[in-house]
């Protein structure tokens, strides 16, 4: 008999037999010359062991830990089954972690394996989640983190390059999977911290920041957040929205989905204080937008565009002053959204005579060019006008 087991890493045995205990293969065959199975994990993976020679075994299967050139637990879990067949499995128990006695002497082992398991889709990640962040104390019942975050992300960072993307988007559901269980807010205000570490980590990233993986995270870290946001009380929902609104200010473009969506298309952080605050992120965010030229390609034009109608939407929310309003909407006379904005308001004040000088403004600057379709944006504005205030204005 092939001493197949050498041929695997301990934890790694130890997962392909919790897998067979839990009669997770199905579509099992074996042949004279093989083995053949689904094993079911994240999702259904295929295992094909084939015997070549007396003490060697091609083996393949299509799951991501395969993939990048490890046996996996998948195999491991089809050859138990091909060694024990249908003896009676024992009951399967989650084995945990064991506890050391400083947390600084976590194995790196572990937290490389967390990541594995992470990275893959395994729902045994949210089980080691819960032993290597939370350990509840017999005498207080009150859970305290077992591993020493330091070597964590020391870990984290000698991960490979290409797969820290992955991990960070994976991360953050077994974050939410535990929303219900955390117990206080410091713990929350913990997990939120750890999640903003694993996402700022996509700026050192050194994969295309449209991929795909880049991506799924930015969709993943926005409702996890939110989630994060409605169990939270008063100072944690400050402390995000500080945090929001100093990286809202700096990330890079390409990352910045997430905080615009808590910032901006949630409505949730409306009090006049927050709502200055937001609207000095978008007056710095348009400033540097200012440095985009026609060159670029049409995703980072259209920027302009939406941070122009997060500023109008804040302000509708705020209601400032015609006076605070004038420089933004004569800079962004253009854009129609911000035309209405300033005339609606114009009316709701009954300040007609802003309103006209607003107009006139456009009309000036198009008459000046000297050409008939800058003339006949002219026209269009007057009717504009005319359509704000009732039909009054007379078009010559």
């Amino acid at each position: 008999m092939i001493n197949w087991k050498k041929q695997f890493q301990p934890q790694i045995l130890q997962r392909g037999q919790s897998l067979y205990q839990r009669h997770l293969i199905k579509n099992f065959v074996k042949t004279r010359t093989g083995l053949k199975a689904t094993v079911i994990g994240n999702q259904a993976y295929r295992v094909s062991v084939t015997k070549i020679e007396h003490d060697h075994l091609q083996m393949t299967c299509d799951c991501p830990y395969f993939q990048a050139g490890h046996n996996c637990k998948h195999l491991a879990a089809v050859l138990y089954q091909s060694d024990l067949g249908n003896t009676i499995a024992t009951p399967y128990t989650a084995a945990p972690i064991e506890r050391p006695k400083h947390v600084h002497s976590v194995p790196g082992q572990v937290i490389i394996d967390f990541f594995d398991q992470v990275a893959g889709g395994d729902a045994e990640a949210y089980y080691q989640f819960e032993q290597l962040f939370f350990h509840t104390s017999p005498q207080n019942k009150f859970r305290t983190p077992v591993i020493d975050h330091r070597s964590f992300w020391r870990t984290f960072k000698q991960a490979k390059p290409a797969l820290r993307p992955l991990i960070v988007a994976k991360f953050m559901p077994i974050i939410k999977h535990h929303l219900a269980s955390i117990q206080s807010q410091q713990q929350l205000t913990a997990a939120f911290d750890l999640t903003t570490k694993f996402y700022l980590s996509l700026i050192q990233s050194p994969c295309d920041n449209t991929s795909y993986d880049i991506m799924e995270a930015a969709n993943k870290y926005s409702t996890g957040w939110l989630s994060i946001y409605k169990n939270a009380d008063d100072d944690l929902q400050a402390h995000m929205f500080t945090w929001l609104c100093d990286y809202a200010a700096k990330l890079p473009w390409m990352i910045m989905a997430p905080l615009q969506d808590l910032l901006f298309e949630y409505h949730i952080y409306n009090h006049p204080h927050e709502l200055q605050m937001k609207l000095a992120v978008i007056d710095n965010r348009l400033a540097q937008l200012q440095q985009i030229n026609y060159d670029s390609p049409s995703m980072l034009q259209t920027w302009p565009i939406e941070w122009v109608r997060y500023r109008v939407t804040t302000m509708e929310i705020l209601n400032p002053s015609l006076s605070a309003i004038k420089l933004f909407c004569e800079t962004y006379q253009d854009n129609p959204v911000v035309m209405d904005y300033f005339l609606n308001t114009c009316r709701s004040q009954n300040n007609r005579t802003m309103a006209l000088n607003y107009l006139n403004l456009g009309v000036q600057t198009a008459l000046d060019q000297h050409n008939q379709t800058d003339i006949s944006y002219a026209e269009w504005l007057l009717k504009r006008f005319d359509k704000f205030w009732d039909g009054k204005i007379k078009l010559e």
